[in-house]
């Protein structure tokens, strides 16, 4: 079975894990059980196709709120349960676009990566604007695309890495484009 991330979200005194993916959520876990980085947090079903849910790197909480039994359905995003005892301040992406922002050695550029496989929208309607261009600024929570997946549109967001502002540097798909999990994006640069 393959794994995947949760997504943290939230604020730094209401953490939540959040789905990484739409699909049915079920687990075992009770409020009050511990979590530790990687530790499996339940089954997503997607498409006839099994994950085990994990806890996001450098994640070391407690459950706060009651999970609820038996499968349910689930969006891209959607709190799987709060946390507390947060112990460490660094979240995971995914969330949003910038959720998955990872650095580009070769020519110190940060990719925006698909969270998730669908269809790639570069712009809100047709006859809109393109959310961003190369050469924008983009800040912390601006949306920067859209993946539609099943009728369902989820936001691709930046989530400013060490609170930094950045530029587009390089759009790498083109609108309408169908995407994978994990495939880049957007380069970023920093000012």
């Amino acid at each position: 079975m393959q794994k995947m991330q949760a997504l943290l979200r939230g604020t730094a005194d209401k953490p939540e894990l959040c789905c990484p993916q739409v699909g049915l959520f079920c687990t075992d876990l009770r409020a009050g059980d511990e979590i530790q980085e990687g530790s499996p947090l339940g089954i997503l079903l997607v498409l006839n196709r099994r994950y085990e849910i994990t806890a996001p790197r450098e994640c070391s909480a407690t459950v706060a709120t009651k999970p609820a039994r038996g499968a349910r359905a689930m969006g891209y995003g959607e709190p799987l349960f709060e946390l507390t005892s947060q112990t460490s301040d660094q979240r995971t992406a995914g969330n949003s676009v910038a959720d998955d922002v990872e650095q580009d050695s070769a020519e110190g550029l940060r990719s925006i990566h698909a969270p998730i496989d669908g269809i790639y929208y570069a712009r809100s309607a047709p006859e809109a604007p393109p959310y961003v261009q190369v050469g924008d600024p983009v800040s912390e929570g601006q949306t920067v695309g859209l993946i539609e997946v099943m009728k369902t549109f989820n936001p691709i967001r930046y989530e400013a890495v060490g609170g930094r502002a950045a530029r587009v540097a390089a759009i790498q798909v083109e609108d309408q484009q169908e995407v994978t999990a994990g495939q880049s994006l957007l380069l970023l640069e920093f000012d």
